[in-house]
């Protein structure tokens, strides 16, 4: 009974004995290269994959390359994490795409089978002479290339009427001011306090974030009253601003503006977002746009609370600011229509979301090659009960696995179904980067760690195990 109360009680005291950096280093990466090795397994099996890919520089100084991969597998649409490779030198589009290319190589590959590449716009990446597109193409010159849709709207968004502007600067000026100081920072939070405000903050402005300029105007307009106070009490030369009524009917209406934004910005964010959604979610923005702009016109501001609860109160004449909101709305749908131009995309692919709706009469004429094959699917009464029931990328997985003879069709779905609309992955998986590669691991080649951190497939741990030989003392 001593002996075994003595084994029990060795055995607890090595199980919470800790594991070398070393071993841990170790494991991570066959975990790591189990996950990959079943990542492009499932490629090769499904052949048609699309990429999403950006980089950016972290804590070491050191420009690392992300991608992601979507592919179909059996049963529905996957994305999986595909790598992270520090570029050693340019960030130039020729040196991106031999580093993906490599990738390719060493792990079988073939371009002809990527249908889509989603990257942002910058020359890097979409330059028409070195950009990374540009030598993507010359290994694929059918593939489909897509500037990130998140992007092209914050493109969209920057440009401000000038009187607008103005105010925008002036709200940055004053958060500036506030934040910057640590006992501005204070004594403010203390008046916030006081004066019983719902934050007791304001929120720095960031170019790089999306959902930042509406977030910071959201804020300040919250807290006008309070940020008045304050300014007065410091003196500060922009204190007045807040006794101006047009001023703050302008900084209302940029908030309700970019808080509207901001709503767009979300619903295009996300994993599994289709072609289809971002755009039918851009194209009706762009029709509230129309309409907003129809209601101010006779004096209707429901679209925009802030303003129009101030508006009542104040009772203020519209006559001189109406025109100025009026003008940046028709700026803000025309830079839209600008960098998100209208097209047949989701006409074209129709038949994709509603097979059993479309007519292989009302097919895209290019491809009428597939028109026979819908035919033949249409005719099917299992598939349009599995269409009830299952998601249109399970749907679509389904009979690309379970029915060989229309190939045709389903190379065609994935043209529409695999294209991913936003970089969104890669910014997710920055932010992952930022966690795992900090000042005090300034060193670490984080590719494994990020793996292990974002992917959905579990590791074959019984495979592992028996890989590895156990401890004989033990």
């Amino acid at each position: 009974m001593a002996r075994v109360m003595c084994g029990d009680a060795v055995a607890n005291k090595l199980a919470m004995v800790p594991l070398s950096n070393n071993t841990m280093m170790r494991r991570i990466e066959e975990l790591s290269r189990n996950v990959l090795q079943q990542t492009i397994a499932a490629i090769r099996c499904c052949k048609r994959f699309s990429l999403q890919l950006d980089e950016t520089t972290d804590i070491g100084s050191d420009a690392q390359l992300m991608v992601f991969v979507r592919y179909f597998d059996t049963n529905d649409v996957v994305e999986q994490f595909l790598f992270c490779r520090p570029l050693a030198k340019n960030t130039t589009g020729e040196e991106i795409f031999r580093k993906v290319n490599l990738f390719f190589e060493d792990h079988q590959l073939e371009w002809s089978n990527c249908v889509s590449v989603c990257a942002d716009g910058a020359p890097a990446m979409m330059g028409s002479n070195k950009g990374f597109i540009s030598f993507v193409k010359k290994k694929n010159n059918n593939i489909s290339v897509v500037h990130c849709l998140l992007h092209r709207e914050n493109l969209a968004t920057r440009e401000i009427q000038e009187n607008l502007a103005i105010v925008f600067k002036e709200v940055v000026s004053v958060v500036n001011f506030i934040k910057a100081r640590p006992l501005n920072t204070r004594l403010f939070r203390a008046l916030c306090d006081e004066m019983g405000a719902e934050f007791s903050g304001l929120l720095f402005h960031s170019t790089v974030r999306w959902l930042s300029r509406g977030k910071v105007l959201e804020r300040v307009a919250t807290l006008k009253e309070e940020t008045h106070a304050f300014l007065k009490d410091q003196n500060h030369e922009l204190a007045d601003r807040f006794c101006d009524d047009e001023w703050i009917a302008k900084l209302l209406f940029l908030a309700d503006v970019f808080c509207h934004v901001n709503q767009l910005n979300s619903s295009i964010q996300g994993k599994e977002k289709l072609f289809f959604d971002v755009l039918e979610s851009v194209d009706a923005f762009k029709g509230k746009i129309k309409l907003w702009v129809h209601r101010m016109k006779s004096g209707k501001l429901a679209a925009f609370p802030g303003l129009n609860l101030f508006v009542e109160e104040k009772e203020i004449n519209l006559d001189v600011i109406l025109p100025i909101f009026l003008q940046h709305l028709n700026t803000f749908l025309s830079e839209l229509d600008r960098y998100i131009p209208s097209n047949d995309y989701c006409r074209i692919f129709n038949w994709v979301r509603n097979p059993f709706q479309v007519t292989a009469q009302e097919v895209h004429s290019d491809m009428d090659c597939i028109a026979e094959q819908l035919i033949e699917l249409q005719s099917r009464q299992i598939w349009k009960d599995k269409f009830k029931k299952a998601s249109l990328t399970q749907f679509w997985a389904n009979v690309q696995s379970m029915e060989p003879n229309l190939s045709n069709l389903c190379e065609q779905a994935a043209k529409a179904l695999l294209p991913f609309p936003t970089t969104y992955l890669c910014e997710s998986g920055f932010s992952t980067l930022t966690l795992i590669k900090t000042k005090y691991r300034n060193r670490l080649q984080p590719e494994d760690d990020i793996r292990c951190a974002l992917t959905t497939i579990d590791p074959e741990l019984d495979k592992l195990v028996k890989q590895v030989q156990g401890q004989g003392s033990h």
